[in-house]
């Protein structure tokens, strides 16, 4: 239970309890955001603790400009207010949707992270917004290097546990620099979201506080339950649940379904790789993801599948006639097998389809008897399938 403990209190504290933004300038006082408590103190280098803003709606990040001005997201009134250095407070942004982080980069301008929306606005120094970044999983923490580069904490709040960081780079290009960041903490993924669950901060309750009444709502108290029965043992995420958990968080893994399916093939079924030494006109099973389809009208009945697997990307070109023998093979399954001759034309390489099947009936022949995949990881199979892009 120590470790229970700690890393409920780090989770809190991290995600969702009173202490959430911190921020100084220069060696002078720190401030401190405490979200439960509306209210934001300053503590000097002495280390004594003074209240600076009170009456605040779920204040999150706080940040400093060139200026001495404090600028703090607030939760729940979904704005960013500005406090002048003596301490006076305006709306900078409202209209917003759950702003968590705020962070300035080397030109003044002001990046939050909108927690809900998933996504991230800059504001010029006038105040005008623009979006910098869209699609994100929960952002929350952000923090720019000097390179300009803007880091992203994902919280990523999927069922088992997992959260993630991102760097943007000034043109705006996103990609996952980690990802699992509670694994390091010892315990198995639903270990520590189950844990991370025990710790709730105390709750309010009552009507708010009104003129008429004149008194705050009530909280609750905490009560000294003993909490060993709720001490379970969960059985740990297999890599396929935790490939499932990022993929339907993120978008994106570390690993790749037929990168764990590889094993359970024969070698008769190549992979991607194995095309750039190959010479033109060799006969090749490949195994991989549909992740685009098209049948453009001026092809003449052709269509073209782009096939993913866990080293990179394939041309598959299928004629006509295959096409209207499999036809829901070829616009229906996500992960299928097919059998062709590969054709080099200059720097192009393709695969001229000649039989086509879905993965889970090629396994029957294809697979490795002895390491038949099991059903749960078919079931898995089927859920981080990803949507192909089909176009005409």
């Amino acid at each position: 239970m120590k470790f229970a403990r700690r890393f409920a209190a780090w989770f809190v504290a991290l995600m969702s309890a009173s202490l959430i933004g911190t921020a100084s300038i220069s060696a002078a006082d720190l401030y401190i955001s405490y979200t439960n408590l509306n209210s934001i103190d300053r503590i000097s280098p002495s280390g004594v603790r003074s209240p600076f803003a009170t009456g605040l709606s779920g204040p999150y990040g706080l940040a400093f400009d060139a200026g001495g001005n404090l600028f703090e997201a607030d939760y729940n009134s979904n704005t960013i207010n500005k406090f002048s250095p003596a301490g006076t407070r305006s709306t900078f942004a409202a209209g917003l949707s759950g702003p968590v982080g705020l962070a300035f980069d080397s030109f003044g301008n002001l990046f939050e992270a909108d927690g809900k929306s998933g996504q991230i606005y800059r504001f010029a120094p006038d105040g005008s917004r623009s979006t910098f970044q869209s699609g994100l999983s929960q952002p929350a923490g952000l923090a720019f290097d000097s390179a300009g580069n803007l880091f992203v904490s994902n919280q990523a709040n999927d069922t088992n546990g997992s959260g993630s960081i991102d760097m943007i780079t000034p043109a705006g290009v996103r990609s996952t620099i980690a990802t699992g960041l509670f694994d390091p903490f010892g315990l198995a993924r639903r270990e520590a979201a189950w844990q991370a669950g025990l710790v709730i901060p105390p709750k309010s309750f009552g009507p708010k506080r009104s003129q008429e009444s004149g008194r705050d709502r009530g909280r609750q108290m905490a009560l000294a339950l003993p909490v060993d029965r709720d001490m379970v043992s969960l059985p740990s995420t297999s890599t396929w649940d935790r490939m499932g958990a990022e993929l339907r968080a993120l978008g994106q893994s570390p690993w790749h379904p037929m990168g764990l399916l590889r094993p359970q093939m024969l070698e008769s079924i190549r992979s991607t790789a194995a095309t750039a030494e190959l010479p033109d006109g060799t006969r090749m099973l490949v195994a991989g993801l549909v992740v685009v389809r098209q049948r453009p009208e001026t092809a003449k009945g052709v269509t073209f599948l782009l096939l993913e697997d866990e080293h990179g990307l394939l041309n598959v070109i299928v004629p006509p006639a295959l096409y209207e023998a499999q036809r829901h093979v070829v616009r229906s399954e996500p992960f299928v097998v097919v059998e062709g001759r590969l054709q080099r034309r200059l720097n192009t390489i393709n695969l001229l389809a000649e039989r086509i099947w879905p993965l889970t009936q090629a396994q029957e022949t294809f697979g490795r008897p002895e390491k038949r995949a099991q059903p749960q990881e078919q079931e898995a199979l089927a859920q981080v399938a990803t949507p192909a892009h089909s176009f005409r």
